[in-house]
C-alpha cells in the first residue's frame, strides 16, 4: 500500500513541473527554452487545456518582443475538457550573434457563459531565445580555404611562368 503512494507521489512531482495551472486554464510547457541557428526560425507548440466546467475564450501574446514572436493561433475558445495545441514561431529580426531574448508567453482566459463570474486568469510561460548565427563561422572559415588556395594556385603559376623564362635559347 505505501508503495503505491509512494509511486503515485513521484509520477506527480515528476509531471507537475512540466505544467502550468490557473483557475480556468492549464497550459505546459511551464518554460521554454529556444535556440535558433544560422537565422532560421523556430517553431515550438504550447498545449493549453480548459480544466473548468465553461466554455473559455483564450488569447495569447508575447510580452515583449512581439515583432519575434507569432503565436498562431492568438485567439480560440475551448469547450469544458478540451486541449488546443498553439504554436509559437520565433524569428530571428533585429537579433545579434549570440543575443538572449527573455520574455513571457501570456495566456489569458476568460468565461463567454453570462452566469459565470466574468473574471478573467492566465497564466505566463517563460521563453528564452538564444540566437547562435553558427552559419557566419563556417562561412568565414570558408572564405580562409578559398584564400588559402588562391595563394597557392597564384604561386604555382608564378613558378610556372619564371621556369619558361629561364630556358635557355641555343645560340
Amino acid at each position: 500500500m505505501n508503495y503505491k503512494k509512494i509511486l503515485l507521489a513521484f509520477i506527480f512531482f515528476a509531471i507537475a513541473p512540466n505544467i502550468i495551472h490557473a483557475a480556468g486554464i492549464q497550459a505546459s510547457p511551464a518554460k521554454m527554452d529556444i535556440a535558433i541557428t544560422d537565422g532560421k526560425k523556430a517553431i515550438k507548440e504550447i498545449i493549453v487545456s480548459n480544466p473548468t466546467s465553461d466554455v473559455q475564450l483564450y488569447e495569447a501574446s508575447a510580452d515583449d518582443f512581439a515583432e519575434n514572436f507569432k503565436i498562431n493561433p492568438s485567439s480560440f475558445t475551448l469547450e469544458s475538457g478540451a486541449r488546443k495545441t498553439i504554436s509559437v514561431t520565433v524569428e530571428p529580426k533585429n537579433l545579434k550573434n549570440n543575443q538572449v531574448l527573455s520574455t513571457n508567453i501570456s495566456i489569458i482566459s476568460k468565461p463567454m457563459s453570462e452566469s459565470a463570474v466574468n473574471i478573467g486568469t492566465g497564466v505566463k510561460i517563460p521563453v528564452n531565445v538564444t540566437l547562435n548565427n553558427q552559419h557566419s563561422n563556417s562561412l568565414n572559415w570558408k572564405w580562409g580555404i578559398a584564400a588559402a588556395l588562391s595563394v597557392l594556385a597564384l604561386a604555382v603559376l608564378g613558378v610556372v611562368i619564371y621556369r619558361k623564362k629561364r630556358v635557355i635559347k641555343p645560340q
